[in-house]
Formats: structure tokens, C-alpha cells, sequence
């Protein structure tokens, strides 16, 4: 595991914000953002279960954004679903925003 998933796991955990150097970001393929994503998801996936899957950057406005040539892939904890009528408190986040997300259940057997 590596010091960059080390910092996201510790900043998930302890709810810290954390800032990586533009430089170290540039220097980060595709794959190795995979690697990282795996790090997190077998640390979490001892205590927390995952519900289904993500596609994010699905627009150019937001590859852009981001800086990354195409969607990506990602897997959703169950504790980061949040049902209808839900309150949440906003100093429990560090970055809150808003997005729309459509979610569509592919079978009862996934």
C-alpha cells in the first residue's frame, strides 16, 4: 500500500481534509489511481460492506475538471448510501456539495 492510499484511508477515517501537490497528481496514471482505489476498498471492506458500483466523470465538463481523459469506475460502501428524508449535518463534511446521481438496480441478485 502506498502513501497516497495511506493519507486517504487516515483522512476517511478521521475525517480530515487532505491536500495533494498539483505535481504528485500529474504524476498519477489511470492504473496506479486504480491501485489506489483498491488499497481503500480492501481496507474499508473489512468492517464495511459495498452496495453496488459507480460510474463518475461521465461528462467532459468534469473530466476536465478533474483532469482525467474518460469515466471511471468506483464501488459504493453501504454507509455512503443515504435514504429519502434523511438529515445530515453539515460539519460532519469537509467539502459538501451537491451532485445529481441517478441509480439504477440491475437484478435482486447482485
Amino acid at each position: 500500500m502506498n502513501i497516497i492510499s495511506k493519507t486517504i484511508i487516515n483522512s476517511r477515517q478521521n475525517n480530515i481534509k487532505i491536500s495533494i501537490p498539483e505535481e504528485k497528481k500529474k504524476n498519477i496514471s489511470i492504473i496506479q489511481g486504480y491501485e489506489i482505489q483498491n488499497d481503500i476498498f480492501k481496507h474499508f471492506s473489512k468492517n464495511y460492506s459495498y452496495s453496488g458500483w459507480k460510474i463518475g466523470c461521465t461528462t467532459p465538463v468534469m473530466q476536465n475538471y478533474l483532469n482525467i481523459p474518460s469515466p471511471c469506475l468506483g464501488r459504493v460502501m453501504t454507509n455512503d448510501v443515504i435514504e429519502n428524508d434523511t438529515i445530515l449535518k453539515f460539519d460532519e463534511f469537509i467539502h459538501p456539495g451537491v451532485e445529481c446521481e441517478i441509480a439504477v438496480i440491475l437484478s435482486d441478485d447482485y
